[in-house]
């Protein structure tokens, strides 16, 4: 089909403005001009605006399921607005000085915010959840308790009569630590000697308050050996593999010793008279 007004070819269905311009199927032209899709409108200022779509008083374009407060401001769905104007988000409160509140958050007396789970003491401090507070306005964390002086103890921390943690002096001692008579702290699976010396793990002291190793030995007269060391009844370490001589002397392995008391290197022999033979 010919367009009686500019020679164009038409499809059907299709029509043409004052202007000239083609316009699609459903389509509509505004007096300016504009071509506007199918349930499409047009504000008194010609500006076009999207289905399901409306427009303030001040000619503002409104998105589906906004609304507009009287000052022309723009709200989401779902959003409210104060008396002096601000937005508030979904499930958000105000409280009466204006400030807003998120879901699920209380405000105190004196105005202040409190987050879910959050409790405000008397002096109007905020807690949160699991806290405790002690008598002189003190905060405590979960699983923490006070001394009679007012002391924090962490979990598993016990406190004496006198309010200090744990020990006789007033040392800390974290849990499954121990203090000696002395009040020095001791490790998990550690010990004190008397004299109130610290012994590792597997490890002992001796009469004298030395600290031995794990598998280490102690001598009559106090010396350390090391494991597989032995001593001699004149009192000197023989390493592993070694053997002593009736005079006390060590031997190394495969070393022998003379009837005199010498000792021969492996593969040596000695004379009758301790000499070499000719």
């Amino acid at each position: 089909m010919l367009s009686e007004v500019t020679g164009h070819r038409l499809r059907s269905q299709t029509q043409v403005t004052d202007t000239g311009h083609r316009l699609r199927p459903q389509t509509q032209a505004t007096d300016s001009g504009h071509s506007l899709r199918s349930q499409t409108q047009v504000t008194d200022s010609g500006h076009r605006l999207r289905p399901q779509t409306q427009v303030t008083d001040s000619g503002h374009r409104l998105r589906p399921q906004t609304q507009a407060t009287d000052s022309g401001h723009r709200l989401r769905s779902q959003t409210q607005v104060t008396d002096s104007g601000h937005r508030l988000r979904p499930q958000t409160q105000v409280t009466d000085s204006g400030h807003r509140l998120r879901s699920q958050t209380q405000p105190t007396d004196s105005g202040h915010r409190l987050r879910p789970q959050t409790q405000v003491t008397d002096s109007g401090h905020r807690l949160r959840s699991q806290t405790q507070v002690t008598d002189s306005g003190h905060r405590l964390r979960s699983q923490t308790q006070v001394t009679d002086s007012g002391h924090r103890l962490r979990t598993q921390t016990q406190a004496t009569d006198s309010g200090h943690r744990q020990t006789d002096s007033g040392h800390r001692l974290r849990p499954q630590t121990q203090a000696t008579d002395s009040g020095h702290r001791l490790r998990p699976q550690t010990q004190a000697t008397d004299s109130g010396h610290r012994l590792r793990p597997q490890t002992q002291a001796t009469d004298t308050g030395h600290r031995l190793r794990s598998q280490t030995q102690v001598t009559d007269s106090g010396h350390r050996l090391r494991p597989q060391t032995q001593v001699t009844d004149s009192g000197h370490r023989l390493g592993p593999q070694t053997r002593a001589t009736d005079s006390g002397h060590g031997l190394g392995p495969q070393t022998q010793a003379t009837d005199s008391g010498h000792r021969l290197r492996p593969q040596t022999q000695a004379t009758d008279s301790a000499t070499d033979s000719a």
